[in-house]
């Protein structure tokens, strides 16, 4: 990627930038108005989505525009593999069917693609949180971000908790951070969501290693001349943990 110029000349430098903007492809003629004028400007400059883009607003022409324009990575909230859980718990407009394929198709013209996923919400059952894993294999997403479900005060999440004493009676804000396992309903509690989420992130360790055995050794090689210790640390827990 080139440097950014501006209109009076002045170069900065930039060669990256990131749409910190969770709707950037919600309006899709106005996004799809951006990346034009980004193609012809002829910008050239690489950029992503770190926090994630509307999949259900998504089309495979909007994503060919984005990659032309210079995006290099495309994540996509997904928040869960299991369509019953999205219709029904979380509430979001997406298909899983139709996301598919989108990755699909991203994979496909070259882009990098990661996907974020939500578990431990009430009402989840523990093969349907399950079902998150099975599908980022499929994917071919090996390294999804997991967020735990997090119940913040004035959340429609919190108040279900509370009245369903899905929180301990001293739960505090000191208990709010992303992977503080607070929730503990009637199909699991706080400790086997840990459990689940050390297992799923072992499996899809155990899938890339399968399916991609020289990439998954060149980029443990890597791993183990930059950190030593931690490298030898994390394959003791692997190894005879099965952490």
């Amino acid at each position: 990627c080139d440097d950014f110029v501006i209109s009076s000349g002045k170069s900065y430098a930039i060669k990256e930038i990131m749409f910190e903007d969770d709707n950037l492809t919600l309006a899709p003629r106005r996004a799809e108005k951006i990346f034009d004028l980004m193609i012809e400007k002829k910008l050239n400059i690489c950029w992503d989505t770190p926090n994630g883009v509307a999949a259900f607003a998504l089309k495979e022409d909007l994503i060919s525009k984005m990659q032309k324009s210079g995006c290099y990575k495309l994540n996509l909230a997904l928040e869960s593999g299991n369509q019953y859980v999205l219709d029904n718990i979380i509430k979001k407009p997406l298909k899983l069917k139709k996301a598919k394929r989108l990755i699909r198709h991203a994979q496909e013209i070259g882009l990098d693609v990661g996907i974020y996923l939500i578990m431990g919400l009430p009402g989840e059952t523990k093969e349907q949180i399950w079902d998150s894993f099975y599908l980022a294999k499929e994917l071919r997403i090996y390294t999804p971000f997991i967020s735990i479900a997090t119940p913040y005060p004035g959340s429609e999440l919190f108040e279900i908790c509370r009245e369903n004493k899905y929180i301990a009676d001293d739960f505090s804000l000191d208990d709010l951070f992303i992977r503080s396992f607070s929730i503990s309903t009637e199909n699991w509690t706080g400790e086997e969501i840990r459990e689940i989420l050390r297992q799923g992130q072992r499996f899809l360790l155990k899938s890339y290693l399968v399916a991609h055995p020289q990439k998954f050794i060149k980029k443990a090689i890597k791993y183990m001349i930059n950190n030593p210790s931690d490298f030898l640390i994390e394959t003791f827990n692997f190894i005879v943990r099965g952490d």
